[in-house]
């Protein structure tokens, strides 16, 4: 059985752990982001290619796009371990 445990490597997430910044920068910092960040999450989950799920949920007509999502995000460095 494989465990992984995540935590957050930055200043400002107050020492809680990977999930904890996530969550909040999605209700707080990044709220527009959750559909774009899922629409990707579960097309990778499904073994759509990495290309190809971002093509799809990366449409030109959805703001913000990925890469707005991925500067937003980006403060919740987390670092997972198995």
């Amino acid at each position: 059985m494989i465990v992984s445990h995540c935590v957050a490597r930055n200043e400002d997430n107050g020492g809680s752990n990977c999930k904890g910044c996530i969550t909040n920068h999605f209700d707080h910092r990044c709220p527009l982001c959750r559909p774009v960040l899922r629409c990707v999450a579960g097309c990778l989950w499904n073994g759509i290619s990495k290309s190809k799920c971002v093509k799809t949920c990366n449409s030109r007509k959805r703001k913000p796009r990925l890469e707005d999502c991925k500067r937003c995000m980006a403060s919740c460095k987390c670092s997972c371990v198995t």
